[in-house]
């Protein structure tokens, strides 16, 4: 399933390294995860050997998923319960973990995209509303900060290519000992992630596509979900 709200990526991996011993994972994955990203994550196929070095030395322990519900549109009747209805699918799977934040809107005045007039030379504003995403970064960045100080696992993988999480990694690293991986789902380069991490990979633009959740999702209680038409 795909969710036009879950566009952003950011997981995070917290696993345990120990010669002939599985590192145990602790997955963390704000809204900035590519949908449907979890299910294989959390499996030994492809997708994991694609991504982790070695994956049969990794166990995967949790996976927390960190984003906000978005608020109904008009424009997008639909957006809002077709979220309610990913965020049933994912947390029906076990060690899978939902931290919401919130959205907040406010009024703010900004230019138009518009030439400045002719005749005084200023540019024409408005006032819109804006949204925005809140404490989804600080709520990942604290779990893993926690779980890290517990030393839940000993390493922690982190898909995302936000630099806000460059300073908590690099802590982890190098204060408390524990090994870092950061996949980064966008093409460029982060300079910064890659400098505070024990391994650092762009991840390949055709996982998504092969990352999907099925069709038909069934909860614990036995209820289906069917993938909407819109995200076909």
């Amino acid at each position: 399933m795909r969710c036009r709200a879950e566009r952003k990526l950011g997981p995070c991996l917290s696993g345990a390294c120990e010669w002939k011993r599985k590192r145990q994972s602790s997955t963390l994955m704000d809204s900035i995860c590519i949908t449907g990203f979890l299910k294989t994550l959390g499996t030994s196929g492809s997708i994991l050997s694609a991504l982790l070095p070695r994956p049969e030395e990794h166990e995967i322990i949790a996976v927390k998923y960190f984003t906000a519900r978005i608020k109904y549109n008009p424009a997008e009747p639909q957006a809002a319960f077709n979220q309610d209805r990913y965020l049933e699918a994912l947390g029906s799977f076990q060690r899978v973990k939902i931290v919401e934040g919130f959205y907040k809107r406010f009024r703010v005045k900004l230019p138009f995209a518009a030439e400045p007039c002719k005749s005084c030379g200023k540019v024409p504003y408005g006032i819109v509303y804006r949204t925005v995403e809140k404490r989804s970064d600080v709520n990942l960045a604290t779990e893993m900060m926690a779980d890290a100080y517990r030393k839940v696992a000993d390493s922690f993988v982190i898909v995302s290519g936000d630099v806000d999480f460059a300073a908590p990694l690099c802590f982890i690293r190098h204060e408390i000992g524990l090994r870092t991986l950061v996949f980064n789902p966008h093409e460029e380069v982060c300079g910064e992630l890659r400098r505070f991490t024990s391994y650092y990979k762009n991840i390949p633009r055709d996982l998504p596509a092969r990352c999907q959740l099925p069709d038909e999702v069934t909860l614990t209680n036995g209820r289906m979900i069917h993938r909407p038409p819109a995200w076909a």
